[in-house]
């Protein structure tokens, strides 16, 4: 079950169409993933349940399958680097970022953590601040610059930081994540959240391998 916008428009749109909506519970599942993967998950094997009983296929047990679960690379992704552990989340919306929110306090607790934080320039970030202050302590904001097809621009890191101050988060501004790294080697933090865009979490890889 999903938000209670999100459940709105679901169920609208299955009247509409005459169609029945089966509500899928997805706890007391095991294992370390994020809650938002454990209900995907679980909402593909409830998928693949339903199939094999309308096409009289006998279904593998749920135990069965739980080893086929994987990590989606930018989703909650642990990389270990000098000491610290680095959560990636490519979360660049207020819907991500709200999954990241619940699933990281579910992970790590209630303490609130660094966060390296930048933004594609088009994401309504401004938005998006005030739930991840829930979860981080003090920001990095840095900027990056990648090319699909055309330039790709963050949003500008004093732009940023402004947002993040207003929120009441400590912020400091950097041209890069390789420099927002540097600066984090000196504070040795246990658990530093890197978040806000998938091209940074391409940059910060970029960065640890230089």
């Amino acid at each position: 079950e999903q938000d209670s916008e999100i459940m709105e428009q679901i169920l609208s749109r299955a009247l509409s169409m005459s169609a029945h909506v089966n509500l899928v519970e997805s706890t007391n599942i095991p294992g370390n993933l994020p809650i938002y993967q454990k209900r995907n998950w679980k909402l593909a094997y409830e998928t693949y349940s339903y199939i094999c009983l309308c096409d009289g296929l006998t279904a593998f047990a749920e135990v069965d399958l739980l080893e086929t679960m994987i990590v989606v690379p930018g989703r909650m992704q642990e990389v270990d680097s000098s000491g610290t552990k680095f959560v990636l989340d490519g979360a660049h919306n207020v819907q991500k970022i709200s999954a990241l929110v619940s699933s990281f306090r579910d992970k790590y607790g209630s303490n609130r953590v660094p966060c390296i934080l930048a933004m594609k320039e088009d994401k309504d970030f401004e938005e998006c601040i005030p739930l991840l202050s829930k979860i981080v302590s003090r920001v990095y904001a840095c900027e990056f610059t990648s090319v699909q097809d055309m330039p790709i621009q963050s949003v500008d890191s004093e732009e940023l930081a402004a947002a993040c101050r207003k929120s009441g988060l400590p912020t400091t501004t950097f041209s890069s994540i390789g420099e927002a790294l540097k600066a984090v080697e000196k504070e040795n933090e246990p658990v530093i959240l890197v978040t806000g865009s998938f091209y940074l979490l391409k940059s910060f890889f970029l960065a640890i391998k230089n």
